[in-house]
């Protein structure tokens, strides 16, 4: 991640490819934390460009949304989710906003709206049969 649209619309800092992966050790270590790095390895190598526009608005980000709300609700049993996400990121506002996250919080200091989406048992079956072509496996 050295992008500064992507770093800047995540709230990340610029990582060595070594720090990267000693942050996921450690978040991986830690039973607070949950985290996914979704990349498309083929846009990758085909432009150089992590957030190749060109692919932008093809529902990659919903599918891997709905992927992660799923894990969150079949591995760890999670029923409300919560987003902090930036004020000038229209894109991922929506995103959540059609999912059916509802806003909360507004936070002028960090620039950045809070949102939070309390599931169903009907909701959970329909994001099951929405991401049913996908399986979770434990990588270790």
């Amino acid at each position: 991640m050295q992008n500064p649209e992507l770093l800047e619309l995540t709230a990340s800092e610029p990582l060595t490819l070594k720090q990267e992966y000693e942050m996921q050790q450690s978040w991986f270590q830690d039973e607070d934390k949950c985290t996914f790095i979704i990349l498309d390895k083929k846009i990758l190598e085909d432009t150089k460009n992590e957030i190749d526009p060109s692919h932008r608005s093809k529902g990659k980000g919903k599918e891997a949304l709905l992927f992660m709300l799923r894990y969150g609700t079949e591995a760890l049993s999670i029923t409300k989710f919560t987003a902090k996400i930036k004020m000038k990121n229209n894109t991922s506002l929506k995103l959540f906003s059609n999912i059916g996250f509802a806003e909360v919080n507004r936070s002028e200091v960090f620039l950045e709206i809070e949102m939070v989406f309390e599931s169903s048992k009907k909701w959970r079956d329909e994001l099951i049969s929405k991401t049913q072509m996908y399986k979770i496996e434990n990588y270790i």
